[in-house]
């Protein structure tokens, strides 16, 4: 009988244990912890990031305009070039044999057209007409080899710079757009050239202003730069669509180099004086948006319906209307 009464006590505490902490738990009332950014008010800034080159403004592959033997090359890669100057010549023996022969040619021709215009009943009017063709063909050949004559020369198109020397004295030159005798590049005139894809192209126009670093320099050598020119026409690049744009700096550093990797940050839109706050706050209650307010005096939160405007780097978005700034937004929400 004793035991029974101890297995009946031992019954009785557990219930009144398990009963004790199952109205513990369902009468604890759930803790809500809200996780929240600041509407601030500032410069709301939307970029295009992208990479490019740095490239001359111009450059020109430059070649004889007639076959030779190569004479003298006054220049060399890195030579700075003045316009008008001369960078090689070729031997002007060939070409001279040639229009001695051709002038020769050429009196021939007119010779035997005053005979036969001399002598008029030994011909027809078609020989005669056929003899003037003839000397026109002499004639043509001589002019010829007296242009090619004037193109000996090798002049230097601007001030620049020698980046490329592909021939040396004494090698025969032909005219070969393909092989350049030198490559020159315009003195202090480097762009960038860069390629922007598709999904961007539509947020870059002429004008704007971008930062730029090199790859080549230190992250805190930050230069400006604007889009001066987007080429209308696409280019295909491993299946992916991009268009070319260029962009001039607005102050050259001697510390460019032709070929350097730039990075650029494109400032497409821009906003002063505007509230922004991370887009994860934003909802939306049909076709309305609003945020969750934290009301700090006693942990609740307050919907707050709003407009947005430009949709800004690092998730931020305007708000136009709905908040003051300075308002706590609510981001996540976790409850225990």
């Amino acid at each position: 009988m004793a035991k029974t009464k101890k297995w009946i006590i031992w019954i009785v505490i557990a219930v009144v244990i398990v009963g004790g902490i199952v109205f513990y738990f369902k009468s604890k009332k759930p803790v809500t912890t809200y996780t929240t950014a600041d509407a601030i008010r500032g410069t709301l800034l939307r970029t295009v990031s992208a990479t490019g080159t740095l490239n001359p403004d111009q450059q020109i592959d430059m070649s004889f305009k007639t076959t030779g033997t190569l004479k003298s090359i006054m220049v060399d890669v890195g030579d700075q070039i003045t316009q008008g100057e001369k960078l090689a010549t070729i031997d002007t023996g060939t070409l001279l044999s040639q229009l001695r022969v051709s002038q020769a040619q050429l009196l021939v021709q007119k010779s035997t057209l005053s005979n036969m215009l001399n002598h008029k009943k030994a011909s027809t009017v078609q020989q005669r007409d056929a003899q003037r063709a003839m000397v026109d063909q002499a004639q043509a050949s001589v002019s010829v080899i007296q242009d090619q004559l004037k193109e000996v020369d090798l002049l230097a198109p601007f001030d620049g710079i020698v980046t490329k020397r592909n021939a040396n004295p004494g090698e025969t030159v032909v005219l070969n757009l393909n092989s350049p005798i030198l490559t020159v590049i315009q003195k202090d005139d480097l762009l960038i050239e860069s390629n922007i894809p598709e999904s961007d192209i539509a947020k870059v126009a002429i004008g704007q202003g971008v930062d730029v670093t090199l790859d080549a320099l230190t992250a805190n050598d930050i230069f400006k730069a604007s889009v001066f020119k987007i080429d209308p026409a696409s280019t295909e690049i491993q299946g992916v669509v991009y268009y070319r744009i260029k962009l001039k700096f607005e102050n050259l550093d001697p510390r460019f180099k032709a070929g350097m990797s730039a990075n650029l940050d494109i400032a497409t839109a821009q906003r002063d004086n505007v509230i922004s706050v991370p887009s994860r706050a934003i909802k939306t209650d049909g076709d309305k948006k609003y945020v969750d307010v934290l009301q700090t005096v006693d942990n609740t939160t307050k919907k707050s319906y709003v407009q947005t405007g430009l949709e800004g780097d690092d998730g931020m978005v305007e708000i136009t209307s709905g908040l003051k700034g300075g308002e706590k937004v609510v981001t996540f929400v976790t409850t225990k």
